[in-house]
């Protein structure tokens, strides 16, 4: 595989590029500039606030799955059959 550099323009809001290709494939595309730094520290704690609530819930939820019981009643064994 060949490494070739393209020259490039943004695309869009977030970590988007752009830039003509000559074939058909697989293209990877990397960069050594470090990310933009958010800013938004209450953004990020507020982000970081909402996953953890769903995860707990998540993990809630599939714990009272897993461990309540069943709303059906198992059959009775040794009863008559209907037919």
């Amino acid at each position: 595989m060949a490494r070739q550099e393209r020259a490039f323009r943004p695309y869009g809001q977030d970590h988007g590029v752009f830039t003509e290709l000559d074939a058909v494939g697989w293209f990877v595309v990397a960069t050594t500039a470090a990310a933009p730094s958010s800013g938004g520290g209450s953004s990020d704690l507020l982000r970081g606030l909402l996953l953890a609530t769903v995860v707990v819930a998540t993990v809630g939820g599939a714990a009272l799955v897993v461990l309540l019981p069943s709303p059906v009643p198992p059959p009775k064994k040794g009863g008559k059959r209907r037919r």
